[in-house]
């Protein structure tokens, strides 16, 4: 077969400090690669980088690759990526990024690591408005002493307020959602604080109160 019309194949590696980009052959011989470098956002404990900096790292790296080699785009048979590990980026019912990546190298769960005990139980309850990460050393101390990580899931969508709460303000007033079944024990208010106690103590499974007046 002419080199010409010779298959490639495209590897896209987004790093720690840049994007890298290469063509190999079929037989995994190494053909051309470029590099695209971006920014890590620091503050603190934080790591950050902006998605859209590897979107546009690797779009100027490859077509750089293709317009430099003279490489016809209809050789391209196959493309792979990769990305650096322990990187987290929330993303939007819209399939767009909400914020900046937290990337493997921030550290600001630290806190949070060193309170938990061998077999210990980290819950997260709430609404995390940046990104929870853990470092490969937290990671392998979770796993190492068998912590048991608990989360309480939320049910509504972005942007606050979103669908769901209007819905369910909807269903509410119509009727058409049975509120007993998601009270698990009434208090009366002179016996608030027993109600916190109980919850604080973990003799009732509760996560959520309300105070009726």
């Amino acid at each position: 077969m002419s080199e010409v019309f010779r298959p490639l194949l495209l590897a896209i590696d987004v790093g720690t400090s840049s994007c890298k980009m290469a063509f190999f052959d079929y037989s995994g011989n190494l053909i051309v690669q470029t590099s695209e470098n971006y920014l890590t956002y620091y503050s603190g404990l934080w790591a950050e980088q902006n998605p859209e900096d590897w979107w546009q790292a690797a779009k100027e790296g490859i077509k750089r690759l293709i317009v430099k080699y003279h490489i016809d785009r209809e050789r391209i048979a196959g493309i792979g990526v990769d990305g650096q590990s322990w990187a987290t980026l929330p993303i939007g019912t819209d399939g767009l990024p909400l914020r900046k990546a937290t990337i493997w190298l921030d550290r600001r769960a630290e806190k949070q690591c060193r309170w938990m005990r061998p077999r210990g139980r980290l819950v997260y309850v709430g609404t995390s408005h940046e990104s929870v990460k853990f470092s490969g050393d937290q990671f392998e101390r979770i796993i190492r002493q068998e912590i048991n990580i608990t989360g309480s899931w939320m049910s509504y969508s972005p942007p606050f307020l979103g669908r769901a709460w209007t819905l369910s303000a909807h269903f509410l007033a119509k009727r058409r959602i049975k509120t007993d079944i998601l009270i698990s024990h009434r208090f009366e208010l002179e016996k608030i604080k027993d109600a916190f106690k109980a919850m604080v103590n973990i003799s009732i499974f509760s996560e959520k109160l309300m105070i009726v007046f």
